[in-house]
Formats: C-alpha cells, sequence, structure tokens
C-alpha cells in the first residue's frame, strides 16, 4: 500500500489534475489504519 501511495504521489507532482485528490486521501487513510473500510468511505 504504501508503495502505492508513493506511486500517486509522484503522480500528483508532476500532473496535478490527473488523479482526484480523494484517492490519495483515501489510500493514506487506509495506510494509517489498516482497515478496509476506509478504502470505501
Amino acid at each position: 500500500v504504501r508503495e502505492s501511495i508513493s506511486i500517486l504521489e509522484n503522480i500528483a507532482e508532476i500532473r496535478p489534475n490527473l488523479l482526484p485528490k480523494w484517492i490519495l486521501v483515501r489510500m493514506k487513510k487506509f495506510d494509517e489504519s489498516g482497515q478496509l473500510k476506509d478504502l470505501v468511505e
């Protein structure tokens, strides 16, 4: 999960409008909590 967050952060730096910000926010919440529900809420 941490590696995917890093990839998304790098993509966001290169092309800020390419990915919605909510995707990165959800991934970070999941990384912190480890709860699957944080990915779908």
